[in-house]
């Protein structure tokens, strides 16, 4: 059996006790004025006085040494203890203190006045976080609310027409894309209108084409007549007209009681950068159900609209526009795990560089104020109409 060398522990200094601060301090005041304070005890024994005399002195001139240490070491330490206060509260991020009798003219004046420079330029710091925050998060708010506070007529010429800038007939022609299909004669709401975002994929549909898209559906399906003229269309009675002729088509039935008789689930999703089909077009859709059904607890126990920010028509955008909508509903049906929200992902060659949670309309995916907002875990869906 062998045995382990015992190796002998090396000798390690000790630790030398040393005197506070402000005990140094007292000492070295007495170690100053011990010469002066040796003569003139010498000088009090030396004259012709009754030792109680020469006792009473020597006491008196001790008392007075021990205030004026003391008087010292107060004036030395208390500057240092109020800007190790000030400079601990910095360090916690509050910087409401303060060094008192900060002046240039001596050298703890002017540390003083730099600590209080420091806790000025912080604090100012702070105040921009806290306003950058508060910005951050209105426009990550923003970026989910359906619609923007963007007003075409900013963008009117001052002058000549531009490419920068539009002119007053396409102000007004922007305004009505915006405001959607409306009878002329009643103002009544015939069809939504496109969302503010998609202005990217309008020229498919209002610059390019040399006449009104989907011509051929009013031509060959609603009225039988190759050579129809669009501009001949009549809010009053054509629309009347092909809403009869074209029921097959037209589904806006909201009446869903048949379909949630029968179990049915439902998962609609919408992209509010849908340039096809005008995104507020679902969210009314939506609420007719509700209203058909008797209310919102009589529809979200089977029917779930997402609302997916930036996505176009049917997916793409720049918003997160990947996700699983399917499975969703799978999980709905199976399990009777309704969706309380849904993972979507933004790739960039094919790697993701964000993710968002989709939540069920009317709600939105709102900032927790901390973390990436590239990541889903730092939102949480809530509804923008209840504080």
């Amino acid at each position: 059996m062998g045995s382990s060398p015992i190796t002998p522990k090396p000798n390690r200094p000790r630790k030398r006790s040393r005197l506070l601060y402000e005990h140094r301090i007292s000492l070295y005041s007495f170690l100053v004025a011990l010469p002066a304070l040796l003569v003139s005890t010498v000088l009090v024994w030396m004259q012709p006085w009754t030792n109680g005399s020469r006792l009473a002195l020597t006491g008196a001139e001790l008392f007075v040494w021990w205030l004026l240490a003391l008087a010292l070491q107060e004036q030395t330490t208390r500057p240092l203890q109020t800007l190790a206060n000030v400079i601990g509260s910095l360090r916690e991020e509050d910087y409401s203190f303060r060094a008192r009798n900060a002046t240039a003219e001596d050298a703890l004046g002017e540390l003083s006045l730099e600590v209080n420079a420091l806790a000025d330029m912080l604090s100012s710091e702070k105040v921009r976080t806290i306003e950058a925050t508060a910005l951050l998060q209105r426009v990550v708010d923003e970026i989910d609310a359906p619609l923007f506070a963007f007003d075409p007529g900013t963008l009117l010429c001052k002058g000549a027409d531009a490419d920068s800038c539009l002119t007053a007939p396409q102000v007004e022609s922007v305004k009505k894309v915006y405001s959607g299909a409306k009878n002329p004669r009643t103002g009544e709401q015939v069809f939504a209108g496109w969302a503010r975002g998609t202005e990217a994929s309008w020229a498919p549909y209002f610059v390019d084409p040399a006449e009104a898209r989907r011509n051929e559906f009013w031509r060959l399906w609603v009225f039988n007549d190759p050579n129809w003229d669009w501009r001949t269309f009549d809010f009053d009675r054509d629309l009347a007209y092909a809403d009869t002729k074209m029921a097959v088509v037209n589904s806006v039935d909201a009446d869903l009681k048949p379909f949630k008789a029968r179990k049915g689930k439902l998962v609609m999703y919408h992209g509010w950068a849908d340039s096809d089909v005008p995104p507020e077009d679902g969210v009314r859709y939506y609420e007719a159900v509700e209203r058909a059904m008797g209310g919102p607890d009589r529809t979200t126990d089977f029917f779930r609209l997402f609302m997916v920010p930036g996505m176009g028509h049917c997916g793409g955008g720049t918003g997160p526009n990947t996700f699983d909508a399917v499975g969703a509903l799978d999980q709905w049906v199976e399990y009777g795990k309704a969706p309380e929200k849904i993972i979507a992902s933004h790739l960039t060659n094919r790697v993701t560089d964000r993710t968002r949670p989709l939540c069920p309309f009317p709600q939105v995916a709102k900032w927790k104020r901390a973390g990436s907002i590239d990541d889903a875990a730092n939102f949480t869906c809530t509804d923008p109409h209840v504080n």
